[in-house]
């Protein structure tokens, strides 16, 4: 994570706020926009995602059936999994491979994930693999609102689709009665 802090503070890869993510990616100009890439896993991407951004999951479930699987997944369970739905996961082997598949290097990449953790880890890995048009969405979806990412689709706001569990039913219900 140092590594990668570091990377943005040097500027090699440019963070980039909520608050100028439509702006990113509707530059104008020749190369000027940015394209997302959204890390998060399937189970988040589905709750609600801009069809026009690359999906990519940096992490992926793992479905071991072994015994330290069930029993990471039980700690997972305990640590956060019934409150926030989290699930056990593991690094996605084929990530690098898949960005590769979709993007050329010298695409200009907004790498993006629910809380801006993973999509931190994964420009790094782009970085280090020799992307060098990556920028970084601050916070991830977190503060996003439909006005940042117009053609947004999906069951739940951007900024609530990390959220599971009982936190997500939580979240859903006072969605549900807040006034407009």
């Amino acid at each position: 994570m140092k590594e990668a802090e570091d990377l943005v503070r040097s500027r090699k890869i440019r963070p980039i706020s909520y608050q100028d993510l439509h702006k990113a990616l509707t530059a104008e100009g020749e190369g000027n926009a940015y394209t997302m890439l959204d890390v998060r896993p399937e189970w988040e991407h589905a709750k609600a995602h801009s069809p026009s951004s690359l999906h990519v999951p940096l992490f992926v479930e793992h479905d071991g059936k072994d015994i330290g699987t069930l029993i990471a997944k039980g700690f997972a369970l305990g640590y956060g999994g019934l409150w926030m739905g989290l699930r056990h996961t593991k690094v996605n082997e084929q990530f690098l491979n898949e960005v590769k598949k979709q993007a050329p290097k010298e695409q200009r990449l907004l790498v993006s994930c629910g809380d801006g953790l993973r999509s931190l880890l994964a420009a790094e890995v782009l970085y280090n693999a020799g992307y060098r048009n990556v920028a970084w969405l601050e916070g991830g979806f977190r503060f996003v609102e439909q006005k940042d990412l117009p053609d947004l689709v999906g069951d739940t706001k951007i900024k609530y689709a990390s959220a599971g569990g009982l936190a997500g039913v939580l979240l859903d219900t006072v969605e549900k009665f807040k006034p407009s």
